[in-house]
């Protein structure tokens, strides 16, 4: 198997794995992303278009309603790529419900708002991120996505 197939199969695994625990940025960490697959997939978007597009296609399924963290986060990775910033923004706030901790997933989130008009919103949480983190880490997680909206004012 050729490792490009591994890190694919890899993926899938982590996508589905509800144990799966990736490498994430947290606030006092450093600021690069520490998650391998982000990195892969913006390599092939923009040096390998074909392999991009047989990746989406291969991991489709798994992306229509993930269960995890990673999977919220690639789904929204995917559509950020893709453009479609108002899914990449719903799956990245779900990925934030499921693992607030995780810087990356913040910044992504302020990213796509920011394509989709929430300047006030995206700016609020690259400069105050700790304070609306008490947010998503408080509560029931029914309830953290509406009072995270609510407190973004998205």
């Amino acid at each position: 198997m050729s490792g490009q197939q591994d890190d694919i199969q890899a993926l899938k695994y982590a996508i589905k794995s509800q144990g799966f625990c990736r490498p994430c940025n947290y606030v006092d960490g450093p600021v690069e992303r520490m998650d391998k697959y982000f990195t892969y997939l913006t390599q092939l978007f923009f040096f390998n278009q074909k392999d991009f597009r047989k990746l989406l296609k291969e991991l489709s399924v798994l992306l229509r309603k993930p269960s995890t963290e990673l999977g919220w986060a690639l789904r929204g990775y995917f559509s950020y790529l893709k453009k479609d910033y108002k899914d990449a923004a719903s799956s990245f706030l779900e990925a934030i419900v499921l693992a607030p901790e995780n810087l990356d997933n913040w910044l992504d989130y302020a990213f796509a708002l920011r394509h989709l008009g929430f300047y006030e919103a995206s700016l609020k949480i690259i400069f105050y991120t700790k304070k609306i983190m008490k947010v998503a880490r408080t509560g029931p997680i029914r309830t953290r996505k509406a009072r995270l909206k609510r407190d973004l004012k998205v």
